[in-house]
């Protein structure tokens, strides 16, 4: 699925259908988890302001999920004893399944053994389609892993007006790690993340993912990448800015093995450059 075909279809996505029950968090559950266990699908879930200390899993239910004073009022905070994602769609989320006004911090990743190592600080998408509208993932830590702000590892979630910011991990992508699936990012800023490879993005083999007019700021890797690295992987760029991105081995907006990425309209301010390998 290309671009066009995405903004064809977001509208259709985003339309309103048959409408379920207003659960509130406080009010009707004092946690969202449980708000979430008790829903059923068309239900939405509105969250109040504040910091809530969970770690939250949607276990397949089709529901719109919403902060109701915005993504900087209304923060999901997955720190505690071991290691888990913040929020986990792996149970086959559709595109009836909406984040939306929420900021999502703390996370540290899951083991996904045997489809990759420790995943997914902020976000794990696993076999998943859930569509997340302006959310941000910030100071979330894949420790020992990949994907700090989110892993992506199938399905074909789609990100509109989003922020991944300040997100760490120890292998690759800091802010994304796209290891399977075709992800769709819109209007998304992705900035000051860190990683050894791919501080912004890294995009494993065999995946397609498409941005369109997309920010990459400030992200920092320790060698290749800083905005974006790939392996064999589709990257479609469109109308995308990339700035003040720093990777001292090379490819300060983008490093690509095997398979160049497809750039349109895209600027590279100064510093920014394009590397490819066969």
């Amino acid at each position: 699925m290309r671009i066009t075909a995405v903004l064809i279809l977001v509208p259709c996505l985003l339309a309103g259908g048959v409408v379920g029950d207003m659960l509130r968090v406080p009010g009707d559950h004092e946690a969202i988890q449980g708000a979430s266990d008790a829903s059923s699908d068309r239900d939405t879930i509105l969250v109040g302001p504040g910091r809530w200390v969970e770690r939250l899993d949607l276990d397949g239910h089709s529901i719109t999920l919403k902060g109701s004073a915005g993504p900087d009022s209304t923060i999901v905070d997955g720190t505690g004893n071991g290691r888990a994602p913040t929020l986990t769609c792996d149970d086959g989320e559709n595109n009836a399944t909406r984040i939306i006004d929420m900021t999502l911090i703390g996370g540290k990743g899951k083991n996904m053994i045997p489809r990759g190592e420790i995943q997914g600080g902020g976000v794990l998408v696993v076999d998943a389609s859930p569509i997340f509208i302006r959310c941000t993932m910030r100071d979330n830590h894949a420790q020992y892993g990949s994907g700090g702000g989110a892993s992506i590892i199938g399905g074909r979630p789609i990100f509109i007006d989003c922020t991944f910011q300040q997100n760490k991990s120890d292998h690759i992508g800091g802010g994304l790690l796209v290891k399977e699936g075709q992800p769709h990012f819109i209007n998304c800023t992705i900035a000051d993340n860190i990683a050894p490879t791919g501080a912004g993005l890294y995009a494993w083999r065999g995946t397609s993912s498409s941005f369109l007019g997309c920010r990459f700021i400030g992200n920092e890797a320790e060698g290749h990448g800083g905005a974006a690295a790939a392996w064999d992987a589709e990257l479609d760029f469109t109308q995308c800015r990339f700035t003040g991105n720093k990777a001292p081995l090379g490819g300060t907006a983008v490093s690509a093995l095997e398979t160049a990425p497809n750039m349109v309209q895209c600027t590279l301010d100064d510093g920014q450059d394009v590397e490819t390998h066969d």
